[in-house]
């Protein structure tokens, strides 16, 4: 194979394929893929169930890191070969309207892995524009989980005044998958002194890996708070109805709820909402959170590592996910294209 790939040619159906060799266009640089790692959209498209525009065959993968090894020359000002880069998901145009308020919602947006082809291919082209340098350290692979850390940064830290930030005193955070363990790391790293903050979820194998982090006022639970508990900022990121729901039973008056999971319809308790004075903000999309999550994998390293469960490699990725796709025993799996 000249440019081995993992494709997902249907629900149900992956398959390690060969893809052409990307041609580098105006502005491009080639990168040599090391790790991808999984995210629960892939997953989604694997079973058939992801619910946002999609597209099938698709060279799966938008949470990656690798290697430059090509430069077109209106790119090679800023970019050299042997640089180790990530990328944004959200293939923004830089130049629409909606670009200048929020690149996630680029009037020509494509999604990296999801609508256009991704990362899990060991040789690929990307716009220079979607490009951001991660450091030259001796495991780079927590430099794959650069994408779901943006998520949380620009959900939460980007999105809420320091001075909102400084005045939490309590904040939970619904589900510690991916986004929910990374906006957790996020949260640590902005540095609220004092503040506790709970993080909720079902599978205790995912609160285990929390708490062996052994950070100071961090609390894991297994079962959602008691509505005696009252939280001035809660993140949602477990993605289903009933976390909104417990999300607006257990916000504090005039505290935020921040849903960084949950896109499908759910009936609300608008009453309380009023009553509580409580802001609501959903945030869809990790551009605008690159740089500052680069810096907080750098800073926390050993964190964001021990969210890495499980790596595969390329070879083992059809078997894996045929026989051994275990969400709740694997918080990230990385594809090792390496």
């Amino acid at each position: 194979m000249n440019n081995p790939c993992l494709r997902i040619l249907s629900p149900g159906n992956v398959r390690v394929d060969d893809a052409p060799m990307p041609e580098l266009a105006e502005g491009e640089v080639g990168v040599r893929v090391h790790y991808v790692a999984l995210c629960g959209s892939d997953i989604k498209l694997f079973r058939g169930t992801y619910k946002a525009p999609h597209s099938y065959p698709i060279i799966m993968g938008h949470e990656w890191i690798g290697q430059i090894e090509d430069v077109s020359p209106s790119a090679a000002s800023n970019w050299k070969v042997g640089d180790y880069v990530t990328g944004e998901c959200s293939l923004f145009c830089g130049k629409c309207a909606q670009c200048a308020i929020d690149k996630n919602y680029c009037l020509q947006i494509q999604k990296r892995g999801i609508t256009r082809d991704g990362a899990c291919a060991q040789h690929i082209a990307i716009h220079s524009r979607h490009l951001h340098r991660c450091p030259n350290i001796p495991d780079i692979k927590p430099y794959a989980l650069t994408e779901p850390m943006s998520v949380g940064v620009h959900g939460v830290v980007n999105r809420l005044s320091h001075s909102k930030l400084g005045s939490v005193r309590r904040a939970l955070i619904i589900g510690a998958g991916g986004i929910g363990i990374s906006t957790l790391i996020s949260l640590f790293d902005f540095g609220i002194p004092g503040v506790e903050i709970v993080i909720v979820d079902p599978i205790q194998a995912k609160t285990r890996l929390v708490s062996s982090f052994n950070l100071e006022n961090v609390r894991t639970t297994s079962e959602m708070p008691s509505e005696a508990d009252s939280f001035d900022l809660i993140v949602e990121a477990a993605g289903n109805a009933f976390a909104l729901q417990q999300a607006i039973a257990l916000a504090a008056p005039c505290g935020t709820i921040v849903s960084l999971g949950h896109q499908l319809q759910v009936e609300l308790d608008c009453g309380a909402l009023v009553k509580k004075s409580l802001s609501l903000l959903g945030s869809l999309g990790s551009a605008g959170g690159f740089e500052r999550a680069v810096k907080i994998i750098h800073a926390h390293t050993a964190l964001v590592a021990a969210m890495i469960t499980r790596t595969v490699p390329l070879s083992g990725a059809e078997a894996f996910f045929q026989h051994d796709l275990d969400c709740e025993k694997n918080i990230k799996t990385l594809i090792d294209l390496s």
